[in-house]
């Protein structure tokens, strides 16, 4: 019932799009942290003035960039190290701050601790992301939650890294499996349904449905 709920869902989508890819897995956390209790909006509102003010691209593109064409996370890091959390702040003209955790801080400061982190697990490029042994992969996943005033949406990052089994339960993906598929569930279900949905589907192309690309087409479907 489900899948076919779904399949409908997507026959009305006219183009089936995944999530593209930045320059760096850096720029992937920049956009994690951002997005952290706010809309969407805001993060693509905020992003020229990143690469305008430090000259990062924020370009995205469909395939994952070869590792010769990204920067490396610690390039990016060691460029903002010469500033504060406030001064980027006041640089982006955005002061916002992540309530995860009943605590109130600047979502530059939390980027920061993201980014060090990032450099302890010598994390370059996504495809050092994508290298891991599923042991390293949970150090990472429990490090990066450990950062004050991370939320779940921590998640996101392995998937703008290109993890494809992995699914972001957000307000529009509750939304529509409350009210499309008519479904109350938490949000542990709601990832578990989706994935396994995801694995019944064949796109018209012949393709495997993924779950990141299952969760990008709802996202989208509900964005609009």
């Amino acid at each position: 019932m489900v899948t076919k709920e779904v399949e409908t869902i997507l026959n009305k989508i006219t183009e089936i799009q995944d999530y593209k890819y930045y320059c760096s897995p850096a720029m992937a956390m920049f956009d994690t942290v951002m997005s952290i209790n706010t809309r969407y909006q805001t993060v693509k509102n905020i992003l020229p003035r990143f690469e305008k003010a430090f000259n990062f691209t924020t370009a995205l593109t469909i395939e994952m960039p070869d590792e010769n064409e990204q920067i490396k996370s610690s390039v990016i890091l060691e460029s903002l190290k010469k500033y504060t959390p406030q001064q980027i702040a006041d640089i982006l003209q955005y002061q916002g701050k992540s309530n995860a955790g009943n605590l109130r801080r600047l979502k530059t400061d939390i980027f920061m601790d993201c980014l060090n982190i990032l450099k302890s697990h010598k994390i370059e490029t996504f495809q050092d992301v994508n290298c891991l042994s599923e042991t390293n992969r949970c150090e990472l996943d429990k490090d990066l939650r450990n950062v004050k005033g991370i939320n779940d949406k921590i998640t996101y990052i392995f998937m703008l890294c290109g993890e494809k089994d992995f699914v972001m339960v957000d307000r529009h993906i509750r939304k529509f499996v409350k009210e499309t598929l008519q479904l109350n569930l938490s949000d542990d279900k709601i990832a578990y349904v989706l994935k396994q949905t995801a694995r019944e589907i064949i796109l018209p192309n012949g393709q495997q449905m993924t779950p990141r690309l299952l969760d990008h087409c709802i996202w989208n479907y509900m964005h609009k």
